[in-house]
């Protein structure tokens, strides 16, 4: 019986030995993050056409002293440079060894130009700038502000086109809750 006694309080002895390791902890310094920054919009083209690409937005990630999962997005606001009425144009997921770029969906952008109540077929100046958001798994991290990235200025041109609202899909038993069958709600309020 000493004999099993022994070799357990030997063996408990060495796992203990072993377990015993200093942890690395890293910490969030909230002032030593640096914002991303938006080197160029590289046009395509000026006069957007449909269904076509504007252009693309590259940047310098951010830098939050940690690896984050990082969503970054692109803002336009073609009525002031304080992007005081700012709309999402796109975004990207970034992961390490990407290529730091968001392409610039022509329907989009002009989507935002004509919301704005800009006319179409006349060139109009638009800011851009560029947020990060620290991603969780369930979406974006509230703790941990965005970062945002410098303004620069492009002219666009935007096409004819109806003017779009926000709109949210009413799934239901009348679709057999079917995402792609459901109707939509349209949300007015701009007007």
């Amino acid at each position: 019986m000493k004999n099993i006694f022994a070799k357990i309080l030997s063996g408990a002895l060495l796992l203990g030995a072993f377990a015993c390791s200093e942890l690395e902890h890293t910490l969030y310094v909230p002032e030593n993050a640096v914002a991303p920054v938006l080197n160029s919009i590289d046009v395509a083209q000026s006069v957007l056409v449909e269904d076509g690409t504007y252009g693309t937005a590259k940047f310098t990630p951010a830098d939050y002293g940690m690896n984050f999962a990082v969503q970054y997005v692109l803002f336009a606001d073609p009525l002031s440079s304080d992007f005081s009425s700012e709309k999402r144009v796109a975004s990207l997921n970034y992961s390490a060894g990407m290529d730091p770029q968001i392409s610039i969906p022509a329907n989009a952008l002009n989507s935002i130009l004509i919301s704005a109540g800009l006319p179409a077929n006349e060139e109009t100046e638009v800011n851009f700038r560029i947020k990060s958001v620290v991603q969780g798994e369930s979406g974006a991290v509230s703790g941990i502000a965005d970062l945002v990235s410098n303004g620069l200025s492009s002219k666009v041109t935007p096409f004819e086109a109806e003017k779009e609202y926000p709109k949210v899909w009413l799934p239901g038993s009348a679709n057999g809750w079917n995402h792609g069958k459901a109707q939509h709600l349209f949300n007015f309020d701009e007007d």
